[in-house]
């Protein structure tokens, strides 16, 4: 598929995996003591709050950078993304020991 393709493809599939995951993460914790305040399970609501509608705003954004760049400018800047999270990673487990 072409790449500008793909991130579409990508992003509707993130959306059939994130609302099941979040269904699960709240019947799993529901009776769970100790929970921090707005929390439903293992779901904070004030966390999920701010990070829908900042997701609603910058979606949108995202896919007019998409479009925008050429095909070549986005691999690399997926690649980039990539790299740095692999660096990430790589940090937590060798260097931080988490």
């Amino acid at each position: 598929l072409p790449i500008h393709r793909a991130v579409g493809t990508a992003s509707a599939f993130g959306m059939v995996i994130a609302v099941p995951a979040m269904v699960g993460f709240v019947a799993g914790g529901w009776n769970e003591a100790g929970l921090p305040p707005f929390s439903a399970g293992y779901v904070n609501l004030a966390g999920f709050a701010l990070i829908v509608p900042m997701t609603l705003v910058a979606a949108p954004l995202g896919t007019r950078l998409a479009h925008w760049l050429s095909q070549r400018r986005l691999r690399q800047a997926f690649a980039l993304f990539l790299g740095i999270t692999a660096l990430r990673m790589l940090w937590d487990v060798f260097i931080k020991g988490t």
